[in-house]
């Protein structure tokens, strides 16, 4: 890789919860810049995260490995494309992820957003995305998001929603009082009968 005098890479790296900054600052002939770049290269490469890199367009420069394992779509079928063309995301996916590159352009600091993407096989999965805008001398270079695959939560509280309409079912389906309370003895629930 060619390395410009002027050149400066700020990767955000995610760790399960805590978020590391890692700014380096290239020199021309630096030796310790190049070795340090394809430390966090590999790094990236490495993520379970998914990590999608947009220029300030909105097309898609560099996807991570963990973006095939997750979707089986390849680098090639995605690298290029407009983030809001992804074959992977629903038309309501595309239309959220087209608001938030709007709303990232005005420099606004970006919520958490979960996304819905389907893999080739047809597998539902979830995803949870922190969207950085990376600048260079106060202008938008690139869009950095990073997304945490959130499938078995999801699953795991809609198998607790569906235990609730259960109970919820069950407690109004009796003549019998139902009264529910947490550990300090405060009532969370009464059916209509304990009412």
């Amino acid at each position: 890789m060619k390395i410009n005098r002027n050149h400066a890479i700020f990767h955000r790296i995610y760790f399960g919860k805590k978020m590391t900054n890692i700014y380096n600052q290239w020199g021309a002939n630096s030796i310790m810049a190049s070795q340090d770049e394809e430390i966090y290269k590999n790094i990236i490469e490495s993520f379970p995260l998914l990590v999608i890199l947009l220029d300030k367009s909105g097309f898609i420069t560099y996807v991570n490995p963990a973006i095939s394992i997750n979707t089986e779509y390849k680098k090639e079928e995605i690298i290029g494309k407009h983030i809001t063309q992804l074959g992977f995301l629903k038309q309501k996916e595309r239309d959220k992820i087209s608001e938030l590159f709007e709303y990232a352009q005005t420099g606004n600091p970006i919520p958490p957003v979960e996304l819905q993407y389907i893999s080739q096989n047809g597998k539902v999965n979830w995803g949870k995305g922190t969207v950085k805008v990376l600048r260079e001398n106060n202008a938008i270079k690139n869009i950095l998001i990073i997304t945490e695959d959130i499938t078995e939560q999801k699953h795991l509280q809609e198998k607790i929603k569906q235990s609730e309409d259960k109970r919820t079912i069950l407690s109004e389906a009796t003549n019998e009082g139902w009264v529910e309370t947490n550990i300090d003895g405060k009532i969370i629930y009464v059916n209509k009968v304990g009412a």
